[in-house]
């Protein structure tokens, strides 16, 4: 888990390694993400969300070259 969540972080259930989700899950988690977008833009009013940042995994950050912290 050491690659998927920053020191101090904790998940509450564990989840499969980077590199270790199917392409149906991940398809499936989109769907679901998107459709838990939607609703709150509804809820909104029907106005744009603007998604400025999101979480990289240690490795996945290190990989793209992000920042070190």
């Amino acid at each position: 888990m050491a690659d998927l969540w920053p020191p101090g972080v904790r998940c509450a259930s564990p989840l499969p390694s980077p590199g270790k989700i199917g392409a149906a899950t991940v398809k499936e988690n989109v769907r679901r993400l998107m459709d838990e977008l939607e609703a709150l833009r509804l809820k909104a009013g029907g106005r744009a969300i603007t998604i400025s940042s999101g979480f990289r995994g240690i490795a996945h950050n290190r990989a793209a070259g992000g920042a070190s912290s």
